[in-house]
């Protein structure tokens, strides 16, 4: 609400999507395993820096 005060956008993006869906991916991967799974993530481009 802070952003829309200042005329500015905020909140979730693009890569915010893509890392919750690699956490997701991981997170079934490791239910089926039974062990821990790592977060895969490409590098985060410089758009959403």
């Amino acid at each position: 609400m802070n952003a829309a005060h200042g005329g500015e956008i905020g909140g979730p993006n693009a890569w915010d999507g893509y890392a919750t869906a690699a956490c997701c991916e991981a997170g079934i991967e490791a239910q089926k395993s039974g062990e821990k799974v790592a977060v895969k993530l490409n590098p985060k481009p410089a758009l959403y820096s």
